[in-house]
């Protein structure tokens, strides 16, 4: 698992360069020469300590956030409503519409996407563990229930950009693992790209191809890149494999020494 500096080379959609960001001209830069890039199918993870700038770096990669210097250049499919798609662990989808209404409105918003039938309905409530829920509305549901409706609703849509930003951390660990396999097992049908905005080391080696390091003082760039080899879907055992546990302590190290 030896570390690199640059994406893979899929299909570009996101390049940022030497990008730098400040919220306002009284206070210092949040972000400074920060660049990267995100093909189709890219899992991509950032990590770094807390207020370091990952959620703010997440923003310009969606194009919520213009860099006050250097270039964010997307090549995404603007014209297609929800080519974008966002969720964090405070998501709630609809809360007037029921589950069923959900999945149905993120169906017909694929790019492939018509008014779905009964089967197509059934079939996806079942993929993201909703079954019996399809009369229900968000609020009757629990905490799990919540995420996996949210994730449903973010994933079949079919985005060219997924943007996750801590969208498991309010779930407990047995939970986290399975919307981890529910996520991998979706996208692995598309060519959906994914940024994840994590605290979990263990998140990233299970979920993503690449972990972005983002540190430094009083700017953060990137600190360090490293790939993540393996096969997926990858569980909690996987991460007790040599080369993960090796891989875990090096991206540790690394946050550690910013």
């Amino acid at each position: 698992m030896d570390n690199h500096l640059t994406a893979p080379a899929n299909d570009e959609i996101v390049r940022l360069e030497r990008v730098a960001f400040r919220y306002d001209s009284l206070t210092p830069l949040v972000l400074d020469n920060v660049s990267l890039n995100i093909g189709s199918r890219d899992v991509v993870a950032i990590v770094g300590k807390s207020g370091v700038g990952k959620s703010t770096l997440l923003q310009i990669i969606g194009r919520s956030l213009a860099p006050t210097a250097g270039t964010a250049v997307h090549s995404l499919p603007v014209t297609r409503p929800g080519a974008i798609a966002y969720m964090d662990q405070t998501s709630t989808v609809f809360p007037w519409k029921r589950t069923r209404q959900v999945i149905a409105l993120a169906l017909s918003r694929s790019p492939t996407g018509t008014a779905s039938g009964k089967l197509e309905m059934e079939d996806a409530l079942a993929a993201f563990g909703l079954q019996g829920t399809g009369e229900r509305y968000p609020q009757e549901l629990s905490g799990g229930m919540k995420q996996r409706l949210a994730l449903a609703f973010a994933v079949l849509r079919e985005p060219a950009l997924l943007l996750l930003d801590e969208p498991f951390g309010s779930v407990d660990e047995f939970t986290r693992e399975s919307l981890y396999l529910l996520l991998e097992a979706t996208l692995i049908r598309t060519t959906t790209a994914v940024v994840i905005v994590t605290h979990s080391t263990s998140e990233c080696l299970t979920l993503a191809d690449r972990v972005i390091v983002l540190g430094g003082s009083p700017s953060a760039s990137v600190a360090g890149v490293f790939a993540v080899d393996g096969p997926k879907p990858r569980s909690a055992t996987t991460l007790l494999d040599p080369d993960f546990v090796a891989l875990n302590k090096d991206i540790r190290r690394r946050i550690g020494e910013l």
